[in-house]
């Protein structure tokens, strides 16, 4: 293997050389932003625009730490936990420069390494660290150190008009039109993001329709639950059906003696505060049967009977 020094332009004007071990005889295409890559390794993946990409050797100072993170947006809540056992390593000399690298964004915006900037503010020390700035905002998304960023975060990122729920309703509404039999999900981050941009407009009237409902009991029904039916509903039979089911079953207003939705509301009433053992209890997947199984029998236009409901949930009508 031959080394070649290949020097690195920082941000403050010097410069630091660094090794790249390269395979004998590989030709080697430069970018204009000098970034080298051999030419048998350039995937499609590895064909994304470097322009503006800086990286390098810095010393990060308490006071530099303080000012990257007050412009740290992106990144969520600190693990107190985490930043103790740096500061900790940090103050005995014990830190270890790894390679491990502090990421920001075409605006200076950091994406990866607040705990340690963290660290090194509370510790009060100067340390070493490649800095790699001008990268994609889109990265956060996938970038894997640490805590692995999850649907919520890349939502954030997405759309950060995007209500709260929209993760668990998404992967709700993706376990009711599979059919799986669950009542939760785990889309990946990409999944979420797809299926947001097609569900937004759906998503946000839903999400803000149950979410103003003043159920009665307020636990007659898991809200991220009954914000996928009422898109799906809401697909069947337009808004206005779902909007007036849903009213009456969760909040009782408007609601008639022996109607499906009496009957339907009369059991979810009954389940609220029993325990798991009871005749009379209702998990989240025996509550959507109910609704949905309620929801079909009144767009058939069934005759109101006994409320029997089946085993699994039915195909929404």
């Amino acid at each position: 293997m031959d080394f070649q020094k290949k020097v690195i332009r920082r941000r403050d004007g010097a410069t630091s050389a660094i090794s790249a071990i390269l395979s004998e005889g590989v030709a080697i295409e430069k970018s204009p932003a000098g970034f080298s890559l051999p030419a048998d390794l350039r995937t499609p993946a590895a064909k994304q625009d470097l322009d503006g990409v800086e990286f390098g050797l810095e010393v990060i100072t308490p006071e530099q730490a303080k000012q990257y993170l007050i412009h740290n947006v992106r990144n969520r809540k600190f693990k107190a936990a985490v930043v103790a056992e740096y500061v900790r390593s940090m103050k005995c000399n014990q830190w270890c420069f790894t390679g491990e690298a502090l990421i920001f964004d075409e605006e200076d915006v950091l994406l990866n390494g607040q705990h340690r900037l963290m660290a090194i503010m509370k510790a009060g020390v100067e340390l070493p660290f490649l800095v790699v700035r001008g990268v994609s905002k889109a990265a956060f998304l996938y970038m894997d150190i640490g805590s692995r960023r999850n649907g919520k975060d890349a939502l954030n990122i997405h759309d950060p008009s995007a209500p709260d729920c929209t993760q668990p309703v998404l992967n709700k509404l993706s376990s009711i039109r599979s059919g799986s039999g669950r009542t939760g999900g785990s889309l990946v981050v990409q999944d979420v993001i797809d299926v947001y941009d097609a569900e937004e407009k759906a998503l946000k009237a839903s999400a803000a329709f149950v979410g103003k409902l003043k159920r009665s009991p307020t636990k007659i029904s898991n809200t991220n639950e009954c914000i996928p039916l009422h898109m799906e509903f809401s697909r069947s039979a337009g808004a206005a059906a779902a909007n007036d089911f849903f009213t009456k079953v969760l909040t009782g207003a408007g609601i008639q003696e022996n109607t499906w939705e009496k009957h339907l509301r009369d059991r979810l009433v009954s389940s609220v505060g029993e325990k798991a053992d009871s005749k009379r209890y209702m998990n989240d997947l025996r509550k959507r049967v109910a609704l949905v199984s309620v929801w079909n029998k009144i767009r058939s236009d069934a005759p109101v009977t006994r409320l029997k409901l089946p085993i699994a949930v039915p195909e929404i009508l």
